[in-house]
């Protein structure tokens, strides 16, 4: 049963995709217009697109950002049918402006060069304008009239990339020259001031010269020598603007001054005339000065008071040509005499029965003590005691004299003191070593016991054994002495006990804890080691320290003879000791060694006994574990094992005993590491041994490594993981069981 369609079913033909798209045009971004266009060759019944998605049926794109775009076209009948162009096309990025414009120089006109140029600077791909129309690619802009100028620039890629400068720069107008220089002011030289000076009329904006080469801003020139001198002002802003004066200036020579003034005449004062006169050589065309200050016409001077004057001449046209005299004239002054006064008096002495006097010395006088009979000499001497007045008269006029307003007195000569005796003797001791001796008093006296140094205490001290002489003396006369008729004794001092020696000092040991001092006897002594006195010469139960010995007398105990020092030694140290476990060529040993230094170990003697009391090992601090167990006869030895190690000492008898436990025996402890990665020793392997804890100490006793659980961690590094350097290095192991392991082990680095 089958029943056909009414009408048959077209399926069409394959529709035919569009060609492959192309650009008619593209049209880049601008300065001007910041964006591109794409225009894509028309084709027939399709639609077109930049991006594959949006298609529109205008076949150009307009206002596109700088970007890669890839051209498409479709069949409007069939939107599957798309063809993409073969390559992208590129809308450029927008040009980028040339930076603003500067200034890279600008030349202002000048008197020389009336017109100004400009220098842009420098940018690359423009061209440079100052009026934004007429464009060039030089930077540079010359012959320029005075104005005021905006800079431009332009990309030479695109023309409608322009940036004017920020501000105008202005070309000044052309400088005007200064007027004709006319001198304000002119100093000629004087005998003062030797050279001249020039004043130019001031100009603003000028600097100033007088030889058209070396220009100052100031308008006055000093120090300038005889000459005739050109003015010259230039602008200070173009140095092209001079303009010189119409005629020279002319600074005069410099005038002569005086010659050097004399004296014709002084006249000095007299009594009669008391004051003086002096008369200057007479010049022609001068004025005449005693002080360089007040001139006069006349050459002479009168009434002049006593004083130096130097003679000044100067010319009368020009006051500044001074000529002062080479040396001073001086006016004498009146003598004067003073009142006379004694410079000294000496009075007389036991020596010197009688006194002088020293009138004070005054020039040109004589001196008296009458009135009558003068000498030139002011020392008076051979006076007898009495009442002097003292005169002073002008050896150049005997009326002008003058006497003292008091007397001096000479007094009379003194009277010695009376023959020295002593009042008491006090003899050295042991206590005292020195004696005393005192003087009999007197009054106004000082005493001496040798006749040159004195004092004013009758008693004299310290005194050493000898014979000694008594003197007294005036103490207002020194010359007026006397000495004792006989001399008084100090005794030489007591006898001191015989310097004591030592018969036996015996030390301290480990039994006896303390020392003792015998001291040889002497008669009559008391004995001493430093803490006091006994009649007895031992000294037991001393503690260690050192003893100095002295004896004394029973009768006077401060008679005392100091002997050497002893020394009671420090008790002998207990004997302390350690034993170390180690391996020596594979056979376990224990080694006792010496703690704090408490024994020599050279003079000890050793026995190590085993847990029963039996010997097993004498007169050495080793003992071979190995060798011990292997001499057990059983053959068996079941650990721990207990041995007991007893040291004396050869010198102090002291000894000690310690237990030392041997939890097992083990040989195969590495002596050294060498990490350098070749695969043999090169980290400490305790991996076998069950080790709870690894120290590692240098030299000095510093731990530089630590590892807990160790096993075979270590390879040479410190805690921190640094290298250590090649050294011996002392380890300390912790086993699981709580037994200690010690040792050396070597770090052996390869060196480089």
């Amino acid at each position: 049963c089958v029943t056909p369609s009414s009408a048959a079913i077209t399926i069409n033909a394959i529709p035919t995709p569009p060609i492959v798209p192309t650009t008619t045009s593209v049209i880049q971004p601008t300065c001007a217009t910041p964006s591109g266009s794409i225009s894509i060759t028309t084709q027939t019944g399709v639609e077109y697109s930049l991006n594959g998605t949006t298609y529109q049926t205008s076949n150009i794109f307009s206002g596109l950002a700088p970007n890669t775009y890839t051209l498409y076209v479709r069949n409007t009948a069939d939107n599957t049918c798309v063809t993409p162009s073969s390559g992208a096309v590129t809308i450029n990025a927008i040009p980028t402006p040339p930076v603003v414009p500067t200034t890279a120089s600008v030349i202002q006109p000048t008197c020389a060069t009336p017109s100004g140029s400009i220098s842009i600077t420098t940018q690359s791909v423009v061209e440079y304008s100052l009026n934004g129309t007429t464009y060039q690619s030089s930077n540079t802009f010359s012959g320029l009239a005075p104005n005021t100028y905006t800079l431009y620039v332009r990309n030479t890629a695109d023309n409608t990339c322009v940036t004017p400068s920020s501000g105008a720069v202005t070309i000044n107008a052309i400088p005007n020259p200064p007027v004709v220089p006319t001198t304000a002011n002119v100093i000629q030289p004087t005998c003062a001031t030797p050279s001249g000076s020039i004043s130019i009329t001031t100009q603003s904006g000028v600097e100033y010269s007088l030889n058209g080469t070396t220009y100052q801003s100031s308008n006055v020139f000093s120090g300038l020598a005889p000459n005739t001198y050109t003015l010259y002002v230039r602008n200070t802003a173009d140095n092209t603007c001079v303009t010189p004066s119409s005629a020279a200036i002319t600074i005069n020579a410099i005038p002569n001054p005086p010659v050097v003034p004399t004296t014709s005449s002084v006249i000095q004062p007299t009594c009669a005339t008391p004051s003086g006169s002096i008369s200057i050589t007479t010049q022609s065309g001068v004025e005449y000065s005693l002080n360089g200050t007040t001139y006069q016409s006349s050459n002479v001077f009168s009434g002049l008071a006593p004083n130096n004057y130097t003679l000044y001449v100067r010319n009368t046209a020009d006051n500044t040509c001074v000529t002062p005299s080479s040396g001073a004239v001086t006016i004498n002054a009146i003598q004067v005499i003073l009142i006379p006064t004694a410079a000294s008096v000496v009075q007389p002495t036991c020596a010197t029965p009688s006194g002088s006097i020293s009138i004070t010395t005054q020039t040109g006088v004589e001196y008296s003590l009458n009135g009558t009979t003068y000498q030139s000499s002011n020392v008076f001497s051979g006076l007898a005691p009495n009442n002097y007045t003292l005169y002073v008269r002008s050896t150049a006029d005997n009326t002008c004299l003058k006497s003292s307003a008091t007397m001096i007195t000479i007094n009379a000569v003194p009277t010695p003191p009376v023959v020295a005796t002593t009042a008491s003797v006090v003899q050295p001791t042991c206590a005292v070593p020195s004696g005393t001796i005192s003087i009999t008093p007197q009054s106004g006296v000082q005493y001496s016991l040798n006749g040159t140094t004195y004092q004013t205490s009758n008693t004299f001290t310290g005194l050493a054994p000898n014979n000694y002489i008594l003197y007294v003396r005036n103490s207002a006369d020194n010359t007026c002495s006397v000495q004792s008729t006989g001399s008084v004794t100090v005794n030489p001092l007591p006898l001191l006990p015989s310097t004591p020696t030592l018969v036996r000092v015996t030390q301290p040991t480990c039994f006896v804890p303390s020392g003792s001092i015998e001291i040889a006897t002497q008669a009559n002594v008391q004995y001493s080691i430093g803490s006091g006195y006994q009649n007895s010469a031992v000294f037991n139960n001393l503690a260690p320290g050192k003893y100095t010995m002295s004896v004394r007398f029973t009768n006077s105990i401060a008679c005392i003879t100091l002997g050497s020092e002893t020394i009671i030694n420090a008790i002998p140290p207990q004997i302390q000791f350690e034993t170390i476990a180690d391996c020596e060529n594979k056979e376990y040993t224990l080694t006792a060694n010496p703690l704090l230094r408490s024994y020599d170990p050279n003079n000890v003697s050793y026995q190590w006994k085993d847990k029963a009391g039996n010997l097993v090992g004498t007169n050495s601090n080793v003992l071979n574990v190995t060798d011990v167990i292997a001499s057990n006869p059983s053959g068996q030895v079941v650990f721990p094992v207990t041995y007991t190690l007893t040291v004396t000492s050869l010198n102090t008898g002291c000894e000690t005993s310690s237990d030392v436990i041997v939890e097992s025996v083990y040989c195969n402890m590495q002596k050294g590491i060498s990490p350098d990665g070749n695969g043999s020793n090169d980290f400490f392997d305790l991996r076998l041994m069950d080790v709870k804890k690894l120290e590692i100490f240098n030299r000095y006793g510093i731990k530089v490594y630590s590892q807990n659980n160790y096993s075979d961690q270590w390879n040479g590094q410190s805690s921190k993981g640094e290298d250590l350097p090649s050294a011996t290095y002392y380890y300390v192991i912790e086993f699981n069981s709580g037994e200690p392991k010690t040792g050396w082990i070597y770090l052996i680095r390869e060196k480089q």
